[in-house]
């Protein structure tokens, strides 16, 4: 994953973790906060991931 998200990526990737993380805060009770840890960072890897396959970048015309 070298090539960097364009803006409107980036705004639904953040949306889409905002949303998930906002939702299993509130269901799951994380014991240790490495695990919140660990949860947030597969989330944002797979919401990036989503993002990419929703929003495609158009190539450039020259």
């Amino acid at each position: 994953m070298k090539k960097k998200l364009t803006t409107p990526q980036v705004l639904l990737s953040a949306a889409i973790i905002a949303t998930i993380l906002t939702i299993s805060g509130a269901v799951i009770e994380w014991e240790k906060k490495i695990h919140a840890g660990i949860f947030a960072f597969i989330i944002a890897l797979l919401a990036s991931k989503i993002a990419q396959l929703i929003i495609k970048e158009e190539p450039a015309e020259e």
